[in-house]
Protein backbone atom coordinates (compact mmCIF):
# COMPACT_ATOMS: atom_id res chain seq x y z
CA UNK A 1 0.00 0.00 0.00
CA UNK A 2 1.35 3.69 -0.96
CA UNK A 3 2.56 5.51 1.92
CA UNK A 4 4.71 8.40 2.76
CA UNK A 5 7.95 9.00 4.11
CA UNK A 6 7.03 9.56 7.28
CA UNK A 7 4.59 6.99 7.51
CA UNK A 8 7.15 4.72 7.02
CA UNK A 9 9.07 5.94 9.68
CA UNK A 10 5.75 5.85 11.93
CA UNK A 11 5.26 2.41 11.34
CA UNK A 12 8.69 1.53 12.58
CA UNK A 13 7.59 3.67 15.87
CA UNK A 14 9.73 5.97 15.23
CA UNK A 15 8.29 9.94 14.81
CA UNK A 16 10.16 11.73 12.72
CA UNK A 17 10.59 15.26 11.49
CA UNK A 18 10.83 15.52 7.92
CA UNK A 19 12.29 18.21 5.80
CA UNK A 20 12.83 17.96 2.08
CA UNK A 21 15.30 19.52 -0.45
CA UNK A 22 14.48 18.51 -4.06
CA UNK A 23 14.94 14.77 -3.59
CA UNK A 24 17.33 14.64 -0.70
CA UNK A 25 15.22 14.43 2.43
CA UNK A 26 16.84 15.29 6.47
CA UNK A 27 15.10 13.36 8.90
CA UNK A 28 15.25 14.17 12.94
CA UNK A 29 14.31 11.66 15.65
CA UNK A 30 14.61 11.56 19.14
CA UNK A 31 16.10 8.49 20.30
CA UNK A 32 17.73 7.98 23.70
CA UNK A 33 17.24 11.47 24.62
CA UNK A 34 19.25 12.71 21.62
CA UNK A 35 18.04 14.44 18.29
CA UNK A 36 18.99 12.32 15.70
CA UNK A 37 19.69 13.99 12.48
CA UNK A 38 19.79 11.64 9.14
CA UNK A 39 20.19 13.05 5.84
CA UNK A 40 18.94 10.16 3.13
CA UNK A 41 20.28 10.82 -0.53
CA UNK A 42 18.32 10.33 -3.51
CA UNK A 43 15.12 9.25 -2.48
CA UNK A 44 13.42 6.68 -4.49
CA UNK A 45 9.80 6.96 -5.02
CA UNK A 46 7.99 10.29 -4.11
CA UNK A 47 6.92 12.34 -0.82
CA UNK A 48 3.78 10.33 -1.51
CA UNK A 49 5.08 7.20 -2.22
CA UNK A 50 8.25 5.68 -0.48
CA UNK A 51 10.14 3.26 -1.82
CA UNK A 52 13.75 3.34 -0.69
CA UNK A 53 17.13 5.24 -0.88
CA UNK A 54 20.40 5.16 -3.06
CA UNK A 55 23.40 6.22 -1.30
CA UNK A 56 23.85 6.25 2.40
CA UNK A 57 22.44 7.89 5.27
CA UNK A 58 24.64 10.45 7.10
CA UNK A 59 24.62 11.57 10.80
CA UNK A 60 25.22 14.87 12.22
CA UNK A 61 26.41 15.25 15.47
CA UNK A 62 26.83 17.67 18.11
CA UNK A 63 30.07 19.10 18.68
CA UNK A 64 29.18 21.43 22.00
CA UNK A 65 28.88 18.37 24.55
CA UNK A 66 31.82 16.76 26.64
CA UNK A 67 33.48 13.40 25.68
CA UNK A 68 31.05 10.95 27.94
CA UNK A 69 28.27 12.40 26.36
CA UNK A 70 29.74 12.63 22.81
CA UNK A 71 30.67 9.01 23.07
CA UNK A 72 27.28 7.88 24.32
CA UNK A 73 25.85 10.03 21.10
CA UNK A 74 28.22 8.11 19.39
CA UNK A 75 26.89 4.95 20.18
CA UNK A 76 23.07 6.02 20.57
CA UNK A 77 23.52 7.30 16.67
CA UNK A 78 25.20 3.61 15.75
CA UNK A 79 21.98 2.10 17.27
CA UNK A 80 20.22 4.27 15.57
CA UNK A 81 21.46 3.88 12.08
CA UNK A 82 21.21 0.35 12.74
CA UNK A 83 17.21 0.30 13.74
CA UNK A 84 16.47 2.86 10.80
CA UNK A 85 18.37 1.43 8.23
CA UNK A 86 16.95 -1.91 8.95
CA UNK A 87 13.66 -0.72 8.80
CA UNK A 88 13.75 1.41 5.62
CA UNK A 89 15.63 -1.33 3.84
CA UNK A 90 12.44 -3.14 4.27
CA UNK A 91 10.26 -1.18 2.16
CA UNK A 92 13.19 -1.59 -0.75
CA UNK A 93 11.94 -4.90 -2.23
CA UNK A 94 9.51 -3.18 -5.00
CA UNK A 95 12.78 -0.74 -5.58
CA UNK A 96 13.98 -1.06 -9.15
CA UNK A 97 16.99 -2.62 -8.61
CA UNK A 98 20.75 -0.99 -8.03
CA UNK A 99 21.81 -0.33 -4.30
CA UNK A 100 18.59 0.56 -3.31
CA UNK A 101 17.15 -3.50 -3.66
CA UNK A 102 20.76 -5.27 -2.68
CA UNK A 103 20.91 -3.47 0.64
CA UNK A 104 18.14 -4.86 1.51
CA UNK A 105 19.21 -8.12 1.24
CA UNK A 106 23.38 -7.47 2.17
CA UNK A 107 23.04 -5.52 5.50
CA UNK A 108 23.27 -7.95 8.36
CA UNK A 109 22.82 -6.82 11.86
CA UNK A 110 23.93 -8.19 15.44
CA UNK A 111 24.43 -8.21 17.95
CA UNK A 112 25.19 -9.55 22.01
CA UNK A 113 24.56 -8.49 25.50
CA UNK A 114 26.45 -10.16 28.49
CA UNK A 115 24.73 -10.09 31.80
CA UNK A 116 26.94 -11.10 35.13
CA UNK A 117 26.19 -11.61 38.79
CA UNK A 118 30.08 -11.67 39.87
CA UNK A 119 31.72 -12.10 42.89
CA UNK A 120 36.01 -11.57 43.29
CA UNK A 121 36.78 -12.76 46.92
CA UNK A 122 40.46 -11.60 46.31
CA UNK A 123 40.06 -8.38 45.46
CA UNK A 124 37.33 -7.82 48.49
CA UNK A 125 40.12 -9.08 50.53
CA UNK A 126 42.49 -6.07 48.79
CA UNK A 127 40.24 -3.50 49.23
CA UNK A 128 39.02 -3.28 45.58
CA UNK A 129 36.06 -3.64 44.23
CA UNK A 130 34.68 -4.98 47.24
CA UNK A 131 31.53 -6.48 46.86
CA UNK A 132 29.17 -8.89 44.88
CA UNK A 133 27.23 -7.09 42.11
CA UNK A 134 25.18 -7.61 39.20
CA UNK A 135 26.66 -5.98 36.39
CA UNK A 136 26.55 -6.03 32.45
CA UNK A 137 29.40 -7.11 31.19
CA UNK A 138 29.07 -5.75 27.52
CA UNK A 139 26.61 -4.84 24.87
CA UNK A 140 27.98 -5.46 21.47
CA UNK A 141 26.72 -4.37 18.15
CA UNK A 142 27.46 -5.95 14.83
CA UNK A 143 26.79 -4.09 11.49
CA UNK A 144 27.82 -5.48 8.17
CA UNK A 145 27.58 -4.34 4.67
CA UNK A 146 28.33 -6.62 1.50
CA UNK A 147 28.14 -3.70 -1.18
CA UNK A 148 28.95 -5.56 -4.06
CA UNK A 149 30.41 -9.12 -4.16
CA UNK A 150 33.25 -10.22 -2.17
CA UNK A 151 33.75 -6.56 -0.79
CA UNK A 152 31.95 -6.04 2.49
CA UNK A 153 32.36 -3.38 5.77
CA UNK A 154 32.09 -4.69 9.18
CA UNK A 155 32.06 -3.38 11.89
CA UNK A 156 31.81 -3.98 16.30
CA UNK A 157 30.74 -1.16 18.67
CA UNK A 158 31.33 -2.24 22.38
CA UNK A 159 30.10 -0.68 25.38
CA UNK A 160 32.19 -2.56 28.03
CA UNK A 161 31.57 -0.48 31.10
CA UNK A 162 33.50 -4.18 33.64
CA UNK A 163 36.92 -3.14 31.45
CA UNK A 164 36.59 0.76 30.33
CA UNK A 165 36.88 2.50 34.10
CA UNK A 166 33.30 1.43 35.32
CA UNK A 167 32.17 4.28 33.04
CA UNK A 168 28.54 3.01 31.61
CA UNK A 169 29.09 5.95 28.51
CA UNK A 170 32.39 4.12 27.42
CA UNK A 171 32.06 3.00 23.75
CA UNK A 172 35.30 0.98 22.25
CA UNK A 173 35.22 0.71 18.30
CA UNK A 174 36.43 -3.35 18.57
CA UNK A 175 36.45 -3.66 14.78
CA UNK A 176 35.62 -1.37 11.38
CA UNK A 177 37.22 -2.74 8.50
CA UNK A 178 36.88 -3.34 4.73
CA UNK A 179 37.13 -6.47 3.58
CA UNK A 180 37.86 -7.73 -0.46
CA UNK A 181 37.55 -11.31 -0.64
CA UNK A 182 38.63 -13.47 -3.99
CA UNK A 183 41.75 -10.55 -5.13
CA UNK A 184 43.19 -13.43 -7.89
CA UNK A 185 39.70 -14.16 -9.64
CA UNK A 186 37.86 -10.58 -9.15
CA UNK A 187 41.30 -8.39 -9.94
CA UNK A 188 43.41 -10.95 -12.26
CA UNK A 189 40.70 -13.36 -13.42
CA UNK A 190 42.86 -16.18 -11.94
CA UNK A 191 41.21 -19.24 -9.80
CA UNK A 192 43.11 -18.75 -6.98
CA UNK A 193 42.67 -21.60 -4.61
CA UNK A 194 43.09 -19.89 -1.57
CA UNK A 195 40.40 -17.24 -2.03
CA UNK A 196 42.76 -14.94 -0.98
CA UNK A 197 41.34 -11.94 0.69
CA UNK A 198 42.57 -8.48 1.92
CA UNK A 199 41.55 -6.47 4.81
CA UNK A 200 42.24 -3.21 6.07
CA UNK A 201 41.24 -1.12 9.06
CA UNK A 202 40.40 -1.91 12.88
CA UNK A 203 40.20 -6.32 13.48
CA UNK A 204 40.89 -8.26 16.29
CA UNK A 205 44.11 -10.90 15.65
CA UNK A 206 43.28 -14.22 13.98
CA UNK A 207 44.57 -16.33 17.47
CA UNK A 208 41.83 -14.88 19.24
CA UNK A 209 38.86 -16.93 17.34
CA UNK A 210 41.10 -19.89 16.62
CA UNK A 211 39.44 -21.69 19.48
CA UNK A 212 35.77 -21.95 20.24
CA UNK A 213 35.16 -19.94 23.56
CA UNK A 214 34.27 -21.76 26.09
CA UNK A 215 35.42 -19.80 29.27
CA UNK A 216 34.98 -16.18 29.90
CA UNK A 217 38.12 -15.69 31.19
CA UNK A 218 40.67 -15.60 29.13
CA UNK A 219 43.83 -17.83 28.95
CA UNK A 220 47.14 -16.26 29.90
CA UNK A 221 48.78 -16.47 26.37
CA UNK A 222 44.79 -14.40 25.70
CA UNK A 223 45.50 -11.94 28.22
CA UNK A 224 49.35 -11.52 27.19
CA UNK A 225 49.18 -11.83 23.62
CA UNK A 226 46.14 -11.71 21.38
CA UNK A 227 43.17 -9.84 23.88
CA UNK A 228 42.87 -6.64 21.75
CA UNK A 229 42.72 -5.71 18.29
CA UNK A 230 45.23 -4.31 16.13
CA UNK A 231 44.85 -1.46 13.19
CA UNK A 232 46.43 -2.12 9.78
CA UNK A 233 46.28 -4.51 6.72
CA UNK A 234 45.62 -8.57 6.36
CA UNK A 235 46.29 -10.28 3.63
CA UNK A 236 44.77 -14.02 4.24
CA UNK A 237 43.59 -17.12 2.14
CA UNK A 238 41.56 -20.03 2.72
CA UNK A 239 42.29 -23.66 0.89
CA UNK A 240 39.23 -26.21 0.58
CA UNK A 241 41.84 -28.82 2.02
CA UNK A 242 42.37 -26.63 5.51
CA UNK A 243 45.23 -24.93 4.92
CA UNK A 244 44.95 -21.42 5.47
CA UNK A 245 47.45 -18.65 6.04
CA UNK A 246 47.41 -14.63 7.40
CA UNK A 247 50.30 -11.55 6.68
CA UNK A 248 49.40 -8.52 8.96
CA UNK A 249 51.15 -5.47 8.85
CA UNK A 250 49.99 -3.01 11.79
CA UNK A 251 50.78 -0.71 14.31
CA UNK A 252 50.89 -3.28 16.73
CA UNK A 253 50.32 -2.84 20.37
CA UNK A 254 51.57 -1.46 23.61
CA UNK A 255 52.64 -3.14 26.40
CA UNK A 256 50.34 -2.51 29.39
CA UNK A 257 48.81 -3.81 32.72
CA UNK A 258 45.53 -5.37 32.91
CA UNK A 259 44.52 -8.45 35.33
CA UNK A 260 44.37 -12.20 34.38
CA UNK A 261 41.07 -12.16 35.31
CA UNK A 262 37.31 -11.23 34.17
CA UNK A 263 38.25 -7.35 35.40
CA UNK A 264 40.82 -4.48 33.99
CA UNK A 265 42.44 -4.59 37.02
CA UNK A 266 42.45 -6.80 40.30
CA UNK A 267 44.50 -9.13 42.25
CA UNK A 268 46.67 -10.72 39.61
CA UNK A 269 47.97 -7.78 36.95
CA UNK A 270 49.77 -9.43 34.21
CA UNK A 271 52.15 -7.54 31.13
CA UNK A 272 49.43 -7.05 28.50
CA UNK A 273 49.97 -6.37 24.83
CA UNK A 274 47.16 -3.42 24.81
CA UNK A 275 45.24 -2.08 22.04
CA UNK A 276 47.33 0.62 20.30
CA UNK A 277 45.74 4.04 18.38
CA UNK A 278 48.24 4.99 16.29
CA UNK A 279 51.63 3.99 16.40
CA UNK A 280 53.88 5.23 19.03
CA UNK A 281 57.50 4.36 17.45
CA UNK A 282 56.44 4.82 14.03
CA UNK A 283 57.83 1.05 13.53
CA UNK A 284 55.11 -1.56 12.16
CA UNK A 285 54.65 -5.06 13.25
CA UNK A 286 54.93 -8.12 10.79
CA UNK A 287 52.95 -10.93 11.93
CA UNK A 288 52.37 -14.28 10.04
CA UNK A 289 50.14 -17.19 10.44
CA UNK A 290 50.16 -20.67 8.95
CA UNK A 291 47.58 -23.41 10.17
CA UNK A 292 45.06 -26.66 9.16
CA UNK A 293 41.79 -27.83 9.82
CA UNK A 294 39.90 -30.44 8.77
CA UNK A 295 37.89 -33.35 9.82
CA UNK A 296 37.59 -36.89 9.51
CA UNK A 297 34.65 -39.28 8.75
CA UNK A 298 34.74 -42.20 10.73
CA UNK A 299 35.53 -41.73 13.59
CA UNK A 300 33.91 -38.43 13.40
CA UNK A 301 37.35 -36.64 14.76
CA UNK A 302 38.02 -32.85 13.94
CA UNK A 303 41.97 -31.82 14.22
CA UNK A 304 43.02 -27.99 14.05
CA UNK A 305 47.01 -26.64 14.45
CA UNK A 306 48.83 -23.43 13.74
CA UNK A 307 51.76 -21.27 14.13
CA UNK A 308 51.73 -17.67 14.83
CA UNK A 309 55.04 -15.45 14.78
CA UNK A 310 55.40 -12.16 15.01
CA UNK A 311 58.04 -9.02 14.93
CA UNK A 312 58.04 -5.49 16.29
CA UNK A 313 59.92 -3.20 18.08
CA UNK A 314 59.44 -1.55 21.52
CA UNK A 315 58.57 1.84 21.36
CA UNK A 316 59.99 4.41 23.99
CA UNK A 317 56.53 4.16 26.05
CA UNK A 318 57.01 0.64 26.19
CA UNK A 319 60.61 0.81 27.32
CA UNK A 320 59.65 3.47 30.18
CA UNK A 321 56.66 0.76 31.57
CA UNK A 322 59.43 -1.71 31.42
CA UNK A 323 62.10 0.44 32.91
CA UNK A 324 59.50 1.21 35.89
CA UNK A 325 58.27 -2.34 36.60
CA UNK A 326 61.13 -4.34 36.08
CA UNK A 327 64.80 -4.37 37.91
CA UNK A 328 67.01 -6.44 35.08
CA UNK A 329 65.61 -5.24 31.51
CA UNK A 330 68.59 -3.51 29.62
CA UNK A 331 66.67 -1.09 27.20
CA UNK A 332 66.86 -2.95 24.21
CA UNK A 333 64.30 -2.51 21.65
CA UNK A 334 63.68 -6.21 20.29
CA UNK A 335 60.24 -7.11 20.54
CA UNK A 336 58.88 -10.98 19.09
CA UNK A 337 56.18 -13.94 19.73
CA UNK A 338 55.71 -17.05 18.52
CA UNK A 339 52.76 -19.67 19.29
CA UNK A 340 52.13 -22.77 18.90
CA UNK A 341 47.77 -23.54 18.80
CA UNK A 342 46.53 -26.87 18.23
CA UNK A 343 42.75 -28.63 19.31
CA UNK A 344 40.91 -32.08 18.54
CA UNK A 345 37.76 -32.78 19.25
CA UNK A 346 35.04 -35.71 18.97
CA UNK A 347 31.60 -35.90 18.09
CA UNK A 348 28.70 -38.50 18.95
CA UNK A 349 25.44 -38.22 18.69
CA UNK A 350 25.33 -37.93 22.64
CA UNK A 351 27.91 -36.49 23.07
CA UNK A 352 31.24 -34.38 22.19
CA UNK A 353 34.28 -33.80 23.68
CA UNK A 354 38.06 -32.45 22.73
CA UNK A 355 41.03 -30.59 23.80
CA UNK A 356 42.62 -27.21 22.99
CA UNK A 357 46.31 -26.29 23.85
CA UNK A 358 48.79 -23.43 23.14
CA UNK A 359 52.58 -22.71 23.78
CA UNK A 360 53.60 -19.23 23.50
CA UNK A 361 57.11 -17.95 23.30
CA UNK A 362 57.83 -13.90 23.68
CA UNK A 363 60.59 -11.36 24.28
CA UNK A 364 60.79 -7.75 24.58
CA UNK A 365 63.87 -6.67 24.97
CA UNK A 366 66.20 -8.99 27.08
CA UNK A 367 62.95 -10.02 29.27
CA UNK A 368 61.26 -13.41 28.42
CA UNK A 369 58.23 -15.41 28.64
CA UNK A 370 57.07 -18.81 28.34
CA UNK A 371 52.90 -19.48 28.58
CA UNK A 372 51.46 -22.81 28.03
CA UNK A 373 47.61 -24.27 28.62
CA UNK A 374 45.60 -27.33 28.33
CA UNK A 375 42.13 -27.07 28.49
CA UNK A 376 40.17 -30.23 28.27
CA UNK A 377 36.14 -30.11 27.80
CA UNK A 378 33.33 -32.31 27.11
CA UNK A 379 29.39 -31.46 26.41
CA UNK A 380 26.51 -33.57 26.44
CA UNK A 381 23.65 -33.22 23.55
CA UNK A 382 20.30 -33.03 25.22
CA UNK A 383 16.80 -33.64 23.30
CA UNK A 384 15.63 -30.17 24.67
CA UNK A 385 12.10 -28.97 25.15
CA UNK A 386 9.50 -26.94 22.61
CA UNK A 387 7.68 -24.19 23.73
CA UNK A 388 6.06 -21.98 21.39
CA UNK A 389 7.89 -23.92 18.77
CA UNK A 390 11.12 -23.38 19.85
CA UNK A 391 14.07 -25.83 21.35
CA UNK A 392 15.02 -24.93 24.62
CA UNK A 393 17.87 -27.00 26.82
CA UNK A 394 19.68 -28.68 24.26
CA UNK A 395 22.69 -29.02 25.94
CA UNK A 396 25.05 -28.97 28.70
CA UNK A 397 28.83 -28.72 29.12
CA UNK A 398 31.88 -28.76 31.34
CA UNK A 399 35.44 -27.34 30.60
CA UNK A 400 38.40 -26.76 32.49
CA UNK A 401 41.64 -24.81 31.72
CA UNK A 402 45.06 -25.03 33.16
CA UNK A 403 47.26 -22.05 31.90
CA UNK A 404 50.56 -21.54 33.20
CA UNK A 405 53.48 -18.40 32.81
CA UNK A 406 57.03 -18.22 33.37
CA UNK A 407 59.14 -15.53 33.54
CA UNK A 408 62.70 -15.15 33.31
CA UNK A 409 65.84 -12.87 32.42
CA UNK A 410 64.99 -9.73 32.60
CA UNK A 411 62.17 -10.31 33.68
CA UNK A 412 63.13 -11.89 36.68
CA UNK A 413 63.03 -9.53 38.95
CA UNK A 414 60.64 -6.39 40.23
CA UNK A 415 61.97 -3.19 39.80
CA UNK A 416 62.85 -2.00 43.77
CA UNK A 417 60.24 1.20 43.08
CA UNK A 418 57.69 -0.96 41.95
CA UNK A 419 54.27 -1.09 44.20
CA UNK A 420 52.97 -4.17 46.16
CA UNK A 421 50.76 -4.94 43.47
CA UNK A 422 53.02 -3.87 40.29
CA UNK A 423 55.36 -6.73 42.06
CA UNK A 424 53.28 -9.89 40.71
CA UNK A 425 53.67 -8.46 36.93
CA UNK A 426 56.85 -10.36 36.94
CA UNK A 427 55.70 -13.50 38.87
CA UNK A 428 55.36 -17.23 37.63
CA UNK A 429 52.19 -18.04 38.11
CA UNK A 430 49.25 -20.85 37.44
CA UNK A 431 45.69 -20.06 36.18
CA UNK A 432 42.95 -22.55 36.57
CA UNK A 433 39.21 -21.90 35.06
CA UNK A 434 36.56 -24.25 35.49
CA UNK A 435 33.11 -23.56 33.46
CA UNK A 436 29.49 -25.41 33.29
CA UNK A 437 27.58 -23.66 30.81
CA UNK A 438 24.11 -24.73 29.23
CA UNK A 439 22.43 -23.90 26.12
CA UNK A 440 19.62 -22.92 27.14
CA UNK A 441 18.47 -21.83 22.84
CA UNK A 442 20.66 -21.51 19.86
CA UNK A 443 21.36 -17.72 21.15
CA UNK A 444 21.19 -18.17 24.21
CA UNK A 445 23.67 -19.72 27.21
CA UNK A 446 24.16 -19.42 30.39
CA UNK A 447 27.51 -20.27 32.68
CA UNK A 448 29.29 -20.45 36.08
CA UNK A 449 32.57 -20.18 36.09
CA UNK A 450 35.37 -20.39 38.45
CA UNK A 451 38.88 -18.59 38.02
CA UNK A 452 41.88 -18.75 40.27
CA UNK A 453 45.25 -17.48 39.82
CA UNK A 454 47.97 -18.83 41.77
CA UNK A 455 51.88 -16.68 42.21
CA UNK A 456 55.08 -18.05 42.62
CA UNK A 457 56.31 -15.92 44.22
CA UNK A 458 53.84 -12.79 45.92
CA UNK A 459 50.90 -14.11 47.48
CA UNK A 460 48.22 -11.91 45.79
CA UNK A 461 46.27 -15.17 44.11
CA UNK A 462 42.96 -14.22 42.52
CA UNK A 463 39.86 -16.12 43.09
CA UNK A 464 36.70 -15.11 41.17
CA UNK A 465 33.45 -16.63 40.12
CA UNK A 466 30.41 -15.73 38.64
CA UNK A 467 27.22 -16.65 36.67
CA UNK A 468 26.31 -15.24 33.31
CA UNK A 469 23.78 -15.38 31.13
CA UNK A 470 24.73 -13.90 26.87
CA UNK A 471 22.16 -13.25 24.35
CA UNK A 472 22.89 -13.43 21.04
CA UNK A 473 20.85 -11.72 18.09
Amino acid sequence: MPQSLEEAFESQGFIPNVTWRGRVASITVPIGGWEQVFCMREVVGSKENFIGMRGALRVRLPGNHSRENQMKHVFCSAVAVAMIASSLFAFQKSAPGGLTSDLNENLKIGGQLDFQFYDAQAERRLGVNGATQFRIRRFRLNVGVEMIEDFYFRSTLTMDPVVRDQDEGSVDIDEAYFRFGNIGRNLFNLEDPSHTYLKVGNFFRWERGFFERRHETYSLAGTAFYRDEITGLQIGGDFEEGFFYRFSFSNGQALATRDTGDNLTGGSPFIHDNEQRGDANNSKEVSFGLGMRGRMEAPDIGYKIAVAARFGRLSATDKNYLTTNVAAFDGTGKQRRLGILAGIDYDDPSFSLGMDTELWFSDDGNGQREIFSLAPWVKLKLDGVYYQQRKFFTGVGLGYRASYAHLKDGFANPASTASAAARALVDDRLQHTLTLWTDITQNVDMRIEMSTVEEGQFDVANTEWFVQWSVRF
